[in-house]
């Protein structure tokens, strides 16, 4: 990209944020027609099991319980949960090529598992820009024209890899419905829990919008929540109203920011990815071949 053309683009996410700014609760622009058509409310047959405890709001009342996963059976539950690919959703930066294989994406034993692999020779790797060859291959899934919720309380019981060696990276996060990556970040995004191998000692959350880009300074994040073992079962949770957005790990809060405004005042989906690193986070000759993140349940009340 030229110099010009990345000052247009810049000069393009000041003018969107300024008019978020002015306007509250800006919806993200138009995306590709599939972004577009991310509307579609999960068809739940029965009422979800969210397990036995009860959780209540800062204003006292019972969080409704609108979504138990358990990854129960020997296939992933394709009325709620989308595998993504990089043939269709792109992911153009990235070193790794998102596939729908049972090497990458798993449930098995009441446990979905999402895998990176670096595999033992390289394989075209289509994408919406062309075609290129890599070896790494990655597994996410997400609930993309399946399910979306504004606000609620969102938990993942999960266990990260673990290496010391970067080039490693796994994510549970929420997008916006309708939003492209045009429009990112003005949109919106909620990093409930991130691990690179790079930092192998925490867990990062991040809340992204248009003020944190241009400004990274103001960002909503905290580099210093440390999890022991992240190998271990650990649970990852999300508290997100109109009054603010809390995100905790094993009960302790990591993240609070003030506020439930846009554009966080919107329908989001859910995604959970474990693939390979970018930047000072790059894959080298060092990192693991194979790592895998696994899930036993994502759970979400209303």
């Amino acid at each position: 990209m030229t110099v010009r053309a990345r000052a247009r683009i810049l000069v393009g996410l000041s003018l969107l944020a300024m008019l978020a700014a002015l306007v509250p609760g800006l919806p993200g622009l138009p995306g590709p027609p599939e972004a577009r058509a991310a509307t579609t409310v999960g068809t739940a047959t029965s009422a979800p099991n969210c397990g036995v405890n009860t959780y209540r709001k800062p204003d006292g009342t019972r969080w409704r319980c609108t979504l138990g996963e358990n990854f129960d059976g020997t296939r992933l539950n394709t009325n709620l949960w989308r595998v993504m690919t990089s043939d269709r959703f792109s992911y153009d930066d990235r070193p790794d090529c998102f596939v729908n294989d049972p090497d990458n994406v798993k449930v098995a034993n009441g446990v979905l598992r999402l895998t990176a692999r670096r595999e033992a020779s390289a394989f075209n790797c289509y994408r919406k820009s062309g075609t290129v060859r890599t070896r790494y291959s990655a597994g996410m899934v997400s609930t993309f024209g399946k399910w979306t919720q504004a606000y609620g309380r969102f938990e993942f019981r999960a266990k990260f890899p673990y290496t010391t060696q970067r080039g490693i990276q796994g994510s549970f996060w929420l997008w916006p419905d309708g939003a492209s990556g045009a429009t990112w970040p003005i949109s919106g995004e909620i990093d409930v829990a991130e691990w690179y191998s790079s930092y192998p000692d925490r867990v990062i959350p991040y809340l992204h919008y248009g003020t944190s880009f241009l400004a990274p300074k103001s960002a909503t994040t905290n580099n210093n929540c440390l999890v022991r073992r992240v190998q271990d079962w650990h649970t990852y949770v999300l508290e997100w109203t109109p009054q603010g957005i809390r995100i905790m790990y094993d009960g302790v809060t990591c993240l609070y920011r003030k506020g439930g405004g846009a554009p966080f005042n919107r329908d989001f989906m859910m995604a959970m990815f474990q693939g390979f690193g970018l930047g000072k986070n790059a894959p080298t000759s060092s990192t693991p071949a194979v790592s895998t993140t696994q899930i036993a349940w994502v759970r979400v009340w209303s």
